[in-house]
Formats: structure tokens, C-alpha cells, sequence
């Protein structure tokens, strides 16, 4: 009677044991796969005021360039496009090789609302039949860019000329993954 007794004590004990409080886990489906189990990843550490080291970075960029002419397919500072120019930025502050053409450039990231534009994102224009222009979004409205009359300069978002122009804007990089090259580690020129 003893060892039939074990087994049934045994198995109310499990029973009982599952009123403890704990949901049950659900069976697992033999026609639908696992599902893949999260991994836990450290976060990428930034320091809190991030975007304005990142503006502090480009400004300091953009006023060693600031009037340097524009040349189409130029790529230094006797003269420089308005894609090289975003080529050579993302390059030297924030560490990112991008391609060289407008074109390509407009491939990358994911494009997003102008509302939520941060500093660091392109903006992109359409400024004749076939040509397009790029520019690196700098906060309050304003990004910095290769103008065909004034060379590397700053101009605002609002501007009837830009705001007419505007196609698209794109965030290469979240904030999450924004690493930059302080100015002080930055090379100045190509």
C-alpha cells in the first residue's frame, strides 16, 4: 500500500505546486518554430548632451569650410561639391564613410519627417530638372551645405528657395549609435 501511496502523494505534491502563483508555460506548438530568445546586449554608453557635442563638432567643421567654393567634382578646399563636402564631413566627425554621389547617398539610413529632423540627418533637395543637393541638418532649422554661388554655408530650411526645393530628409545613424570623432581628433581637410 506504501508504494502505491508514494506515486499519488508525489503527484498531488506537482498538482498543488502549480497553484504556487506562476503561470503555466504553454505547450510549445509542433508546427510553429520556437521563437528566438532575446539577448541581452550592453548599451552603446553616450554622454548626455551627445547632440550638442555633436553640433559643437560640426559647427567648428563647418566655420574652418565656411566659403570655400563650390566645384563640381571637387573635393578640397580649392573647391568641393555639396555631396563630397557630406562625405567628407560624415568621414571626419562622426566616422562614417559614405558614398560620393548624391545618388548614393540618398540610398542610405531611412528616410524620416522633416518635423523630427536632428542634428546629423541629410536633407535633400531637388533643385532642377536633374539636379539634386545634399546637406547636413544642423539644428533650428538650419543646415549646413555647398551652395553653387557662396560655397560652404549655412542657410535656413524656411528659405522660400529651400522650402520650395525640399524631397526628402534621412537619419543615417540613430542617436543610439552615434559615435563621433571629438573636433580636437578630427582631421581638418583633405
Amino acid at each position: 500500500m506504501k508504494t502505491l501511496l508514494l506515486p499519488i502523494f508525489i503527484l498531488l505534491s506537482l498538482l498543488l505546486s502549480g497553484c504556487s502563483g506562476r503561470a503555466p508555460k504553454p505547450s510549445p506548438n509542433p508546427m510553429q518554430a520556437p521563437a528566438p530568445v532575446a539577448q541581452p546586449h550592453a548599451p552603446v554608453q553616450q554622454p548626455a548632451n551627445y547632440q550638442q557635442q555633436l553640433a559643437d563638432a560640426l559647427y567648428r567643421h563647418y566655420e574652418q569650410w565656411r566659403g570655400v567654393p563650390h566645384r563640381d567634382g571637387g573635393q578640397d578646399r580649392s573647391g568641393i561639391d555639396c555631396s563630397a563636402f557630406v562625405q567628407m564631413t560624415f568621414r571626419d566627425i562622426m566616422r562614417r564613410q559614405l558614398p560620393r554621389s548624391v545618388a548614393e547617398q540618398i540610398q542610405l539610413g531611412r528616410p524620416i519627417d522633416k518635423r523630427t529632423l536632428q542634428i546629423g540627418d541629410l536633407v535633400f533637395f531637388k533643385t532642377g530638372r536633374w539636379r539634386n543637393h545634399v546637406g547636413i541638418y544642423y539644428g533650428g532649422n538650419k543646415f549646413i551645405h555647398v551652395s553653387t554661388k557662396r560655397g560652404v554655408m549655412m542657410s535656413d530650411l524656411n528659405n522660400v528657395y529651400w522650402a520650395n526645393a525640399y524631397w526628402q530628409s534621412r537619419r543615417l545613424v540613430s542617436p543610439e549609435e552615434l559615435v563621433f570623432a571629438p573636433f580636437d581628433q578630427a582631421p581638418c581637410c583633405l
